[in-house]
């Protein structure tokens, strides 16, 4: 019972969570410099229609989200998130928003925002204040916000990044610093979905603003991940993951050569490699085509010419080296002199032949 407790506990932690820029919004009346807010639309995404001003809004409904979090400067529309958001406002609270605001310039510094970040309490909005991000320190402590926001998270959260407002260079930042999260702090969280609100061709679509998918680039960015693992340490489990869907046999031959690596067999890391030599790529999706090709080519090229064992042992010890991993690289290439002895002496008939080939068999059934 207490294991089913903590099961359910676990799991009511979990949580869709928005991710949003919030930027100024465009003046209501140019002429006075009157603050505004963003224009309604008609927002579409996966066949359904929302009416908001709001993108970060859209997908909070679309996805059913536990959160929003906003990253905004103090110039931020602030205001406009606490009426929209906050179910009984205050007017007090909300004046003192709004005159703050008008108060606040890029040279103000971030601990001014205090007050905007209490009056978000108990509410499903988590503010995360940045600098303009003009010069190299504003950089710096921009990402030093932005790393707050783990806090903000929990073990088995799923991400879904909005980036229709704020400044353009914001998301590659944010981007940036969420993966570093991913693979360090252990958190189990993921980014699921990154979307844009893409106003700018409403006027072509009768009024109505489409919601783009640009989960493509969590795509290129996980191949460029298992791109580069296969290329600098020769592990392959990336690569096997991410094509168990796409091509089952190709992701099985994939895993089965990370694991002959990782163990040092040198006959199945053979087999595995002539069956890689046949695979096609017509299953893989267009990323895939554009990136796994080339580094297993790359990875290929180098046994074209190896004509017998020792020559591949040579070439895998070469390889190894490359990856940095010295220990198995001096082990094969210790065993690809024993292999060429062996074929030295098998193609004069010496009479040390026999001894030394017997020796090899004892030390592949060894390691077998």
């Amino acid at each position: 019972m207490c294991i089913w407790k903590l099961l359910k506990n676990l799991i009511s932690k979990m949580a869709k969570v928005i991710i949003s820029f919030l930027g100024t919004g465009g003046y209501s009346d140019r002429e006075s410099k009157c603050r505004g807010e963003y224009r309604e639309t008609t927002y579409f995404i996966d066949n359904k229609e929302y009416i908001n001003s709001f993108v970060s809004d859209v997908l909070f409904k679309h996805y059913e989200a536990e959160k929003i979090i906003y990253i905004g400067t103090l110039k931020s529309m602030w205001d406009v998130v606490y009426d929209t958001y906050v179910d009984t406002p205050n007017d007090e609270v909300w004046e003192n928003i709004a005159e703050s605001i008008n108060s606040f310039n890029h040279q103000t510094d971030l601990s001014k925002g205090n007050d905007i970040i209490k009056s978000f309490d108990k509410t499903i909005i988590c503010p995360i204040l940045i600098r303009y991000g003009l010069n190299n320190q504003e950089n710096e402590e921009n990402i030093k916000q932005l790393f707050e926001i783990e806090k903000l998270l929990n073990s088995g959260d799923e991400i879904l990044i909005d980036i229709t407002h704020g400044f353009r260079s914001m998301p590659i930042v944010l981007v940036g610093v969420l993966n570093f999260i991913i693979e360090n702090f252990k958190k189990k969280i993921k980014i699921s979905k990154i979307s844009y609100g893409m106003f700018e061709i409403s006027h072509e679509m009768e009024g109505r603003t489409p919601i783009v998918d640009l989960d493509v680039l969590l795509e290129l960015q996980a191949n460029a991940k298992a791109s580069h693992e296969f290329s600098e340490y020769g592990n392959a489990y990336i690569y096997s993951n991410l094509l168990k869907e796409v091509d089952a046999s190709m992701s099985s031959v994939l895993l089965d050569m990370s694991y002959a690596k990782s163990l040092n067999h040198l006959k199945k890391l053979k087999g595995l490699i002539s069956q890689l030599q046949g695979f096609k790529y017509d299953n893989l999706s267009e990323i895939q085509k554009l990136t796994i090709p080339r580094i297993v080519e790359n990875f290929l090229i180098r046994f074209r010419k190896s004509v017998n064992d020792s020559h591949f042992q040579f070439e895998i010890a070469q390889w190894m080296y490359d990856n940095k991993q010295f220990g198995y690289s001096y082990i094969i290439l210790t065993e690809s002199i024993i292999s060429k002895m062996v074929e030295k002496l098998s193609e004069t008939g010496n009479s040390e032949f026999t001894s030394i080939k017997e020796v090899k068999k004892k030390r592949e059934i060894g390691r077998a």
